[in-house]
């Protein structure tokens, strides 16, 4: 208790001096912080000071993350930072949100009867342990993930995305500025729902690998810029044993267009860099392999399937990846259920969450 209360005092201190100069402005509003009260609305009480006293307010919220950061805080409205990383702190608005998405999931199963997945995929702040302070109140995302995976017992197939990425949680399996997982964590993923799917999952040996996007900075960083936060580089895995043709084709309200490969270099531009794979998510991308496979997989995701299917397409003829947030009716008119041999269901445990969020599922069931 001693060091925390000399941290603040500390950062208190620090803050001080290049405020000196206000106090003589007659228009300021009196700084009160309550610093031997237990230093719990520290932050909130320096951001609304410094937003209303001062200008630059972006340059302003990185002094004062300078300032807590030394002065020994590790969580800042919301986001964990440590060793370069930015890390969200997530808890689900509503549990009607996991309520509702689970019973859309299990309408669709039960009306479709055929080959059924499930895989929730956690966010960093529960598999990257090491990186969050040890007293944070955290949601524990693996007991929603555990009860729901309960729920769907007899009736599909689960996935342990958890055990897969919390196995390799020292590796660089989340971007360090963005909430995504990045191909290396899509690589367990993958190599964990391969089997399930039955498949048998190719070594890591069995792609080479090259790079894009040195340096970009994703929305975590947008959302929170904090000085020494680490930059981002985006793997990109293609498969070497043997010669596969891509056709990614995306399929928008009244138009499609097409690629000739699971990686876009064009995307390496645009502000949203880890297009780069796939050339992003449209309401529907179908993902089409030249031999030897005849079987097809539809998949219901969220923007994590980036990480995971340039892997997955190397064992089926087509993958269909379709956004429900993104879907119309007309558009998921054009999709043909019967034509799939299985189906997976992969959001973050984030989207699970969210209320509503696969509620367009009802697009694909009958009265």
């Amino acid at each position: 208790m001693a060091d925390k209360i000399t941290a603040l005092i500390i950062v208190a201190i620090l803050i001080a001096v290049p405020l000196f100069s206000l106090f003589a402005n007659e228009n300021y509003k009196q700084l009160d912080i309550d610093i031997f009260g237990g230093g719990q609305n520290l932050p909130e009480q320096m951001e609304e000071y410094l937003s209303e006293n001062m200008p630059g307010k972006l340059a302003l919220g990185r002094l004062k993350h300078r300032l807590l950061v030394w002065g020994g805080l590790e969580e800042f409205d919301g986001f964990f930072f440590k060793e370069g990383k930015l890390i969200k702190n997530y808890a689900p608005d509503d549990e009607n949100g996991i309520t509702g998405n689970l019973q859309n999931i299990f309408d669709f199963i039960l009306q479709k009867q055929m080959p059924s997945y499930i895989m929730l995929i956690p966010t960093a702040c529960v598999v990257c342990q090491e990186d969050v302070p040890e007293l944070a109140d955290i949601f524990n995302q693996k007991t929603m993930i555990d009860t729901v995976y309960s729920a769907f017992s007899g009736n599909a197939i689960t996935v342990d995305a958890y055990g897969a990425l919390f196995r390799n949680r020292e590796k660089y399996i989340y971007y360090n500025t963005d909430p995504l997982v990045t191909s290396l964590g899509g690589y367990y993923l993958y190599n964990e729902l391969a089997g399930k799917l039955g498949k048998t999952p190719s070594g890591m040996s069995g792609f080479d690998v090259t790079y894009a996007g040195y340096g970009f900075y994703g929305s975590l960083y947008k959302e929170r810029p904090m000085d020494g936060v680490k930059s981002d580089v985006i793997s990109l895995y293609s498969y070497k044993s043997y010669d596969r043709n891509y056709t990614v084709t995306h399929h928008k309200a009244g138009y499609t267009y097409s690629y000739d490969s699971l990686y876009v270099p064009e995307f390496e531009s645009t502000e949203n860099k880890t297009d780069i794979i796939l050339g992003g998510l449209s309401p529907i991308v179908t993902i089409e392999t030249s031999r030897p496979y005849k079987d097809e997989l539809l998949i219901f995701g969220d923007e994590t399937a980036k990480s995971y299917v340039p892997f997955l397409a190397n064992h089926y003829a087509k993958i269909t990846v379709v956004s429900l947030d993104k879907l119309t009716p007309e558009l998921a008119q054009t999709i043909e259920i019967d034509q799939y041999r299985q189906v997976l269901f992969a959001y973050s445990a984030e989207t699970f969450a969210e209320l509503g969020a696969l509620d367009n599922i009802g697009y694909f069931l009958s009265e």
